[in-house]
């Protein structure tokens, strides 16, 4: 047997990146989920994770497909957040999702549509536009 080699239990997730200690202090979490069957829905996932907390956005990852039919195919990762974060860190044990063992690795830096942008403007102008004739 290797020196240093990793024994892992059925129940236990050993590799994967964690979230730092402080994590339930955080608004929102995210995570990228690999080894997803590849037919996975949107929704399929979001039910899935839904047992685990609040599920706020999925986003699967595809790629471009020679396919008229299906131009974009799966690759098998999705990006999760959650808002509020889950009450328990369900990431530190084995999910299986369609048959599959997932590998939930924690993103610190996630796409969440809560980002706003602020750009210089040196005026605004609101009301109507009248077109003369009509």
């Amino acid at each position: 047997m290797k020196k240093n080699a990793r024994i892992s239990s059925p129940n236990s997730c050993d590799s994967g990146i964690k979230p730092p200690r402080k994590w339930k202090n955080f608004a929102e979490i995210g995570f990228k989920v690999s080894n997803i069957q590849t037919e996975a829905t949107v929704d399929g996932i979001k039910g899935f994770f839904a047992t685990h907390g609040s599920v706020y956005k999925v986003e699967i990852v595809t790629r471009e497909a020679y396919d008229s039919e299906n131009p974009e195919r799966s690759t098998g990762t999705s990006y999760i957040i959650f808002k509020p974060v889950p009450a328990y860190p369900f990431w530190n044990k084995s999910l299986r999702f369609h048959g599959r063992v997932l590998q939930v690795d924690y993103q610190k830096y996630i796409r969440s549509s809560d980002t706003f942008y602020s750009y210089p403007a040196e005026s605004l102008e609101l009301g109507d536009y009248l077109l003369p004739g009509i």
